[in-house]
């Protein structure tokens, strides 16, 4: 299949628009998982209206206008995450593209595509913002914009964003997992996390079971371990 899009640039439209477009029922769309992820990250959320206005316009076959917004939100999905791994303002008002791209890569061991949004993506978005298309281009160009757009929503709900990883311990420690209890310890001073994800019942609950008996009968077993440990070590 790759290959076949790599010889024919139609081959590769064609299938562009059918992976866009999903398949109702059982493959959903790029705008169907776009929106799922609005409602899953509070990075995306917060650009809900214009994400909800992209699709619209490309829906719409209104590739004008898609192309003139898609490429400006791809690159501020990108500053916010940076901003999620500790980036500050001050660095990131002097940042390029690819200095935003070089912190995300990093410290985010599942952004696969750095060489792509680092050398092609640039290209596509100079193009668009120098007034360098032409009407025939369009649609190609937005078929592009929309495929690189899936991806870099994908990477906020990355587990390893500080917000996202908290949100997968409070779950794993809700379940009496005690090794995940015990991370919540240090998360929870160091890590805020929003109100989107209504979770505060969730945590006040999960944080009763450092009172209890197997959470306590858990440290005591794990103590034993290390004495254990230490005595092998003297020996």
């Amino acid at each position: 299949l790759i290959e076949e899009c790599r010889k024919s640039p139609e081959n590769f439209k064609e299938i562009a628009h059918y992976y866009i477009a999903g398949v109702p029922g059982s493959i959903p769309s790029v705008s169907e998982k776009l929106e799922k992820l609005v409602g899953e990250s509070h990075i995306l959320t917060r650009r809900k209206q214009v994400i909800s206005t992209m699709l619209r316009h490309f829906e719409t076959k209104d590739y004008i206008s898609f192309v003139s917004i898609a490429p400006l939100q791809i690159e501020g999905i990108f500053a916010d995450i940076c901003r999620e791994i500790g980036v500050s303002e001050n660095q990131l008002d002097i940042s390029s593209l690819n200095d935003k791209l070089h912190h995300i890569d990093g410290k985010i061991n599942s952004f696969f595509y750095f060489e792509y949004y680092s050398f092609k993506f640039p290209v596509l978005r100079n193009l668009v913002a120098h007034g360098g298309l032409v009407d025939g281009e369009l649609e190609d160009t937005a078929v592009h914009l929309m495929l690189d757009l899936l991806p870099v929503c994908e990477l906020t709900v990355s587990e390893e964003l500080p917000i996202n990883y908290a949100l997968t311990v409070v779950d794993k420690a809700s379940q009496s997992n005690y090794e995940k209890l015990i991370e919540w310890l240090d998360l929870r001073t160091n890590v805020l996390i929003p109100d989107f994800y209504d979770i505060k019942e969730k945590i006040s609950a999960t944080e009763t079971l450092y009172d209890s008996i197997g959470f306590w009968e858990y440290l005591e077993k794990e103590l034993k371990k290390l004495d254990s440990v230490d005595q092998i070590k003297k020996s």
